[in-house]
């Protein structure tokens, strides 16, 4: 028994030595970089999708495609050789041994670093790992669980996660924004073109808006609040619509709007701004300057078509504020030059003054 007890130890450390040799040279390869870089046209399309691993994309003032990854090779498929044009569009491959086989496109496990020219257009998918791109014309980018951070994109952004959070700043153009698990922040973002458009969904997440230019808007939460601290666009339509979280709205002192809020019967619309209540065939004012027990001023007939609501009914009067119940709230401040749409199934809808 002795004698096989000899024999064993020394094999079974031999297989021990054998299995981390292997490890490490595992890792070591894996901490390989490989580079490719290939001639493009300024305004080339790039897309690259990965199984796992974070992508960073960010624009450069040369007509190439650099990559760069711990893969065991990278291929472009649409690249030209010698005096063909440069190529105007570009699919990345990140491509790793699997056993006897390689693995096929958008299996990859790698991460992967990208300059791309200043006017492409990237559309970027990995299934679990971060994306960053900037200073890019448009790009596109889906992760089922990961962050997004998308900055100084000029023309057209769609980014969606299913699992992250989504970080968007100094954008341009149409701006499409969705994440399932996560919550959403925009800052500096404006249209383009007068049909550009800004959405935003959240389903358990919080959206945060600063600075938000464009004149067609539209946001949605389940059960995150939603937060807007901008100007308001003349003619802008601002569309709000949440489950369960509160609707809070920071707006410039000389703010002009049309409120149309509905909310359940146990929450409420809380005003900084004076607010005109508008009623079928007239106007009563709601602000600051009424006192509990006043009579409300006499009915003058609208200049708006207004339509039919019931009367709101102050619950408290305050001198910073004003507080209305009411399922639906039309109502009016200054001239109304842009119309805000709130609808809160349990939450609050707040005017603020910056």
């Amino acid at each position: 028994m002795k004698f096989k007890a000899l024999i064993f130890v020394p094999l079974l450390f031999a297989l021990t030595t054998a299995v981390l040799a292997g490890e490490d040279e595992r890792r070591n390869s894996s901490t390989q970089q490989v580079e490719r870089t290939v001639t493009a046209d300024p305004g080339v399309m790039v897309s690259l999708c990965v199984m796992s691993g974070s992508i960073n994309v960010s624009g450069w003032d040369r007509n190439e495609v650099f990559a760069r990854s711990d893969a065991h090779k990278i291929d472009f498929k649409g690249e030209t050789t010698g005096d063909a044009p440069a190529p105007k569009r570009l699919e990345l491959s990140i491509i790793e041994p699997h056993g006897a086989r390689v693995r096929p496109s958008c299996q990859g496990y790698s991460d992967v670093e990208l300059k791309v020219p200043q006017g492409a257009t990237v559309q970027i998918q990995t299934r679990d790992g971060s994306i960053s791109i900037s200073g890019v014309t448009a790009a596109y980018a889906g992760t089922q669980n990961g962050d997004i951070t998308i900055q100084q994109v000029v023309k057209w952004v769609e980014a969606a996660t299913i699992g992250g959070s989504i970080i968007a700043r100094d954008l341009g153009g149409r701006i499409t924004l969705t994440s399932i698990g996560g919550g959403i922040d925009a800052t500096n973002v404006r249209p383009v073109n007068s049909g550009d458009a800004f959405d935003a969904a959240s389903v358990s997440g919080d959206i945060n808006l600063v600075q938000v230019g464009h004149s067609r808007f539209n946001v949605k939460s389940v059960s995150g609040n939603v937060n807007l601290r901008s100007p308001l666009v003349r003619g802008g339509r601002y569309g709000f619509l949440t489950m369960s979280g509160d609707v809070t709205l920071s707006l410039p002192e000389d703010a002009s709007f049309e409120l149309n809020a509905k909310v359940s019967n146990k929450d409420v619309v809380v005003s900084d701004f004076p607010l005109q209540v508008l009623a079928e065939g007239g106007s009563t004012s709601v602000g600051s300057a009424m006192a509990p027990g006043a009579p409300a001023p006499p009915r003058t007939p609208s200049t708006r078509v207004a339509p039919r609501v019931k009367p709101g009914v102050v619950v408290k009067v305050d001198p910073r504020a004003t507080v209305i119940i009411l399922r639906r709230v039309n109502a009016v401040h200054g001239t109304g030059e842009a119309n805000i749409s709130v609808a809160s199934f349990s939450g609050k809808v707040l005017l603020k003054k910056n």
